[in-house]
């Protein structure tokens, strides 16, 4: 599943009690406190913090927002006029790039140094005791080249299918059976497609479909790793052989089946859309929108059809010859988010366009007030 971690960028204690005479310090901090509520966990541990050191004084930043502009842009703005706030944030996938534009401030005076040289700070290591609670993998997120970026907040986004019960049990499905592969979510998906059918206020006349496809990354991700691959790899190449090897991105011990020790030398990241795993997904993603089939007239079943099948007009069925024409004739079972007014995936759920969509577990409440949808009538299962 994917995570999003989230980063603290200061140590405002450590750096409270270097301060020899008290004095006004101002520190502006993001999304992590907010005076007008105060109550809120980030926001109290802030005021219990200021409490004992009366020279803090937290201040809540606010940027410049643009109209469609993306989530980093007001951020980005600030960082160029050097109005950026002194605790922010940073997601997993960009901190490292934030890191080379030197956009963010080590924190090793607060945390230790890595003194081996093996990219992390280890517990041995550490001056900050609650560092050793933060596991490896995440140090290695917030770290590079033996410094500390940020402190790993553990919080984890867990994605999954998103699905209205009503329409499920309106297909004849159980929505407390939900799929546990791919087939049997194909299975779903052609028991809640009809392309016939009218559906009141759709901008676009489609139909009913099993599933809504959204065009960003992070959505495809999950069914590459659903496959059983990893859509980012390292590898590492051995001084004395020169072989290649390749890790998962979540490996913390890099050692070869020959047992020689990678673990400090440079790793490189890439991609690996090619692998089995990521083109098995690709090709489930291309057979949502695009596969061709057709009901079967006898048992109601779904039928794939071939080219051979659609050109002749005819498909042999358990023994028999189930002839069809053009009109029979049904493309996908999903329908791809076009980003046009009304036409989001959030819409469709909400006028039973789609039945199911995938989307942040955490979410399933907010996506029932913004749709409209009783959250009695929303549910979710894990990628299959």
């Amino acid at each position: 599943m994917a995570v999003v971690l989230l980063l603290l960028l200061a140590a405002v204690g450590a750096l409270a009690e270097s301060v020899p005479d008290p004095q006004q310090i101002k520190v502006s901090i993001t999304r992590f406190y907010d005076p007008n509520t105060p109550d809120e966990a980030h926001t109290r541990r802030l005021l219990d913090l200021a409490k004992s050191h009366p020279e803090l004084q937290l201040e809540q930043w606010g940027g410049i927002q643009l109209p469609g502009g993306g989530a980093k842009a007001s951020l980005m703005m600030a960082i160029a006029g050097k109005t950026a706030p002194d605790i922010g944030e940073s997601w997993f996938h960009i901190i490292g790039n934030e890191i080379r534009n030197g956009f963010l401030h080590p924190l090793n005076e607060w945390i230790g140094e890595d003194t081996d040289g093996n990219g992390i700070i280890d517990d041995d290591e550490t001056t900050w005791e609650p560092w050793k609670k933060v596991p490896p993998l995440w140090r290695k997120v917030a770290m590079h080249e033996g410094k500390v970026y940020g402190i790993p907040q553990a919080t984890h986004y867990q994605m999954g299918v998103i699905f209205r019960t009503d329409m499920v049990r309106a297909a004849g499905l159980n929505p407390n059976t939900p799929p546990q592969t791919w087939d049997e979510l194909m299975h779903w998906c052609h028991k809640l497609t009809n392309p016939a059918k009218k559906i009141p206020g759709a901008k676009t006349a489609r139909g009913q479909r099993g599933i809504a496809l959204q065009p960003y990354g992070f959505t495809f991700l999950p069914w590459i790793q659903s496959a059983g691959g990893d859509p980012i790899v390292r590898v590492k190449t051995s001084p004395s052989t020169g072989e290649k090897y390749t890790f998962a991105p979540d490996t913390t011990a890099f050692v070869t089946p020959d047992g020689e020790d990678l673990a400090q030398v440079p790793g490189e990241w890439r991609a690996d859309f090619t692998s089995p795993a990521a083109m098995a997904a690709a090709k489930h993603y291309h057979d949502i929108i695009w596969k061709k089939w057709l009901v079967d007239p006898e048992s109601g079943a779904a039928i794939d059809l071939t080219r051979d099948d659609i050109a002749r007009k005819a498909v042999d069925v358990d023994g028999r010859t189930v002839s069809f024409g053009d009109e029979d004739i049904i493309t996908g079972v999903g329908r791809a988010q076009t980003g046009q007014r009304g036409e989001g995936a959030f819409n469709y759920l909400a006028r039973g366009e789609v039945a199911m969509l995938t989307w942040f577990v955490s979410d399933l409440n907010s996506i029932g007030q913004s749709t409209g949808i009783s959250p009695d009538l929303l549910s979710w299962f894990p990628f299959p």
